[in-house]
């Protein structure tokens, strides 16, 4: 039995080396995979967290040249306007400077004018038309009834010139 014994002994014995080898590689392999899952992990990170940075960085260059832009645009379209109505008011102000001047030249035109017509024009001279025309001139003419009454009234040379 001594034979019996110590195989009985030596594969106890082997059987609790075994497990515990198999507990060790166990333990060891469990921690050699966590720590390169998280080495691997922290790196993969880290290159997203560089990724990340650049989109930042890329994203924000962007917007800067917009807001430039969009700057520049407004700045431009401020000095467009400005300039329009510095000219605009400078029109206006030329126009209310010329229209009295030409408002003058026109009205001594038609003054001047005027006075060149009527030295052409003459008067209907009442005293020495007969009564037919007399009448003809009342009726053509844009008086009241009333003022043609008055002026048949007056008979004679002598009332129509008191009447003209």
């Amino acid at each position: 039995m001594e034979l019996a014994q110590w195989l009985g002994t030596v594969g106890v014995s082997a059987v609790t080396t075994g497990a515990l080898m198999w507990a060790g590689a166990k333990v060891v392999a469990s921690k050699w995979l966590d720590a390169r899952f998280t080495t691997r992990l922290a790196a993969l990170k880290l290159e997203g967290d560089k990724q990340l940075e650049a989109a930042k960085q890329e994203g924000q260059r962007q917007l800067e040249a917009t807001k430039h832009e969009y700057v520049s645009y407004i700045e431009r379209v401020k000095f467009e306007r400005s300039n329009l109505l510095d000219r605009s008011v400078k029109l206006n102000q030329r126009e209310f400077e010329i229209i009295p001047a030409i408002w003058n030249a026109v009205t001594e035109a038609h003054y001047s004018l005027l006075r060149l017509i009527s030295r052409w024009q003459e008067p209907t001279n009442l005293h020495y038309i007969g009564d037919a025309q007399f009448e003809s001139f009342l009726t053509e003419s844009g008086l009241r009834d009333w003022e043609k009454d008055e002026l048949r009234g007056k008979s004679g040379k002598r009332g129509l010139r008191a009447a003209l």
